[in-house]
């Protein structure tokens, strides 16, 4: 797990002053400023996670695309889900798993959006990296495509290519580190998605929050 810290506890709570010294010397760590995800609520950070993870278990796309649209819908995910789960569940489940992979917001998942996706999960990124090295070659991920997308060798070259396109890496004999596939899909997905029945932290609520923060230190803040 990529563990989320509430940034209230970098900046005194408790006053854990070797976590302060740490967060002092470290600022660059913890851009409370700039980051939402810093003060996401940790069942949200979970329900997050295992919404992307999910992915990695539902299957090949093809099998998942029925009518072959090229894409799933919400009816599609709805049943790849429930297969995996062996019964129903609830719409708030589907809705996270659809919202954690919809990079663009579309209402559908499309093959590059369910590959990025399910290469969030680190048993995937594990299974992809056939010889253990560490690094990535066009055949690991071409293998790795043929299983969680489509055996349409077109479908299966075009997405090894993008993979690679995406990473900045060119030439037949190229590799990428696994290090930089889990910094790429952490930057493709940012948590934001996700909802839980009264859980909920947006921006707003986040400076607010490190508003009152500054006010208590300067002895300015006053409780309604």
């Amino acid at each position: 797990y990529q563990v989320g810290a509430l940034f209230m506890a970098m900046t005194g709570v408790d006053d854990n002053h070797p976590l302060i010294r740490f967060t002092d010397s470290n600022t660059h760590l913890f851009p409370v400023d700039r980051s939402a995800e810093m003060g996401r609520p940790a069942k949200l950070l979970l329900v997050d996670y295992m919404s992307k993870a999910t992915w990695y278990h539902l299957g090949c796309f093809d099998d998942l695309d029925e009518g072959d649209k090229g894409f799933l819908t919400v009816d599609d995910v709805t049943r790849a889900i429930e297969k995996h789960f062996s019964g129903s569940v609830g719409r708030i489940v589907v809705q996270n798993m659809v919202a954690a992979a919809d990079v663009n917001s579309d209402g559908r998942i499309s093959r590059e959006e369910m590959l990025r996706v399910t290469m969030v999960n680190a048993a995937a990124r594990r299974e992809m990296d056939a010889d253990g090295s560490g690094t990535l070659d066009r055949e690991e991920v071409r293998n790795f495509v043929r299983r969680v997308i489509s055996e349409r060798e077109e479908e299966v070259q075009r997405l090894v290519d993008l993979v690679f396109r995406e990473h900045h890496v060119e030439g037949d004999d190229a590799h990428i580190e696994q290090s930089h596939v889990l910094a790429f899909v952490q930057d493709s997905f940012k948590i934001h998605g996700v909802k839980m029945p009264g859980h909920k932290m947006d921006r707003s609520e986040i400076t607010a929050a490190k508003s009152r923060l500054e006010q208590m230190e300067k002895g300015t803040f006053h409780a309604a």
